[in-house]
């Protein structure tokens, strides 16, 4: 589930701000590193740095409001 939290957490990530990038690197390798364990023929860092799927495009389109997010189960 999304919370504004979570979504802010992101959207206030920075490539520039060390500690974030330190964080979504080492996150990667040990993502990629069990993949590779396990026997994925093609292992991916899952696009940890990523908040959602869907959340980047939405961003850029009207009518998505990312601070009153509530769960909906359709």
């Amino acid at each position: 589930m999304n919370f504004p939290k979570t979504t802010t957490n992101f959207t206030d990530y920075s490539e520039t701000n060390a500690d974030d990038e330190a964080l979504y690197i080492q996150a990667a390798k040990r993502i990629i590193s069990l993949q590779i364990k396990v026997g994925v023929n093609i292992p991916t860092d899952g696009e940890v740095r990523r908040e959602n799927y869907i959340h980047y495009h939405c961003r850029h389109l009207d009518g998505f409001d990312f601070q009153q997010l509530e769960h909906r189960v359709l």
